[in-house]
């Protein structure tokens, strides 16, 4: 799909992960982010290490030494430890991406010091992420930032018009990453899936 294209072109080129990187691949492959997790990675010339998920993460973690990763905040959580060998295992960590789950900026503050750390956001209708933000260890909010390449987002009101900044409204999307529709649910796809207000195609 060309959205797959355009989304690992734009993570190879906004996180630069290449040869001397090792990348964890931890989700299930029945799951999107492990799109994320492989294909940049790859792409980029890091090392794919894939990690079992039916133990204790840590010393598969620490035996693979990769040093980034994609979690949803709550694996993040769990991986947090006291003492020094949980220390220096996830301190090792250069790169870390969030996505799936809402989180407050508490866990930004606590992991972004000393590393990169992005929050990424993607609805099941387009591929993988639409939007990305760049968090500081200073945060005192999580974003869901702004659109990755070749992908545009409206916050918009019930008539599919803008909200001024500050507003509640609906986020649409729209670019190479968004989906046709629902396989075989016309009627959804139909509701979901409506014109873009501001372009022609």
């Amino acid at each position: 799909a060309p959205g797959s294209g355009h989304f690992v072109s734009w993570r190879v080129e906004n996180y630069g992960w290449g040869p001397g990187d090792r990348v964890l691949q931890f989700a299930s492959v029945s799951f999107d982010v492990s799109v994320a997790e492989i294909f940049p990675a790859l792409a980029g010339g890091a090392t794919v290490c894939v990690a079992r998920r039916d133990g204790d993460a840590l010393p598969e973690l620490e035996k693979l030494a990769v040093n980034a990763v994609t979690f949803t905040p709550s694996v993040l959580e769990s991986l947090v430890g006291d003492d020094e060998r949980a220390a220096t295992v996830l301190g090792n960590i250069e790169h870390v991406v969030l996505g799936g789950e809402e989180y407050g900026a508490e866990l930004v503050r606590r992991w972004a010091p000393g590393r990169s750390f992005h929050n990424e956001y993607g609805p099941t209708e387009a591929t993988v992420v639409v939007t990305s933000w760049a968090a500081r260890a200073t945060a005192d909010a999580v974003s869901l930032g702004g659109p990755v390449t070749n992908t545009r987002v409206y916050v918009l009101d019930d008539f599919l018009r803008p909200v001024p900044p500050g507003v509640a409204g609906d986020l649409y999307v729209a670019g190479a990453g968004l989906a046709r529709g629902y396989v075989r649910r016309p009627g959804l796809t139909s509701q979901r899936f409506v014109a873009c207000p501001f372009s022609d195609t």
